[in-house]
């Protein structure tokens, strides 16, 4: 199955990004960003 993100969706992900980034380093954000790349 193939998904698409919206343009929001995208920015979500950014901004979630960023702020894992700030609160938990670095290294906990590329978890949890190749996290959700495994679940689309």
């Amino acid at each position: 199955m193939t998904y698409r993100l919206t343009r929001q969706a995208k920015s979500d992900i950014k901004t979630i990004y960023r702020y894992t980034v700030e609160y938990f380093g670095e290294g906990q954000a590329q978890e949890y960003l190749e996290g959700l790349g495994i679940q689309f």
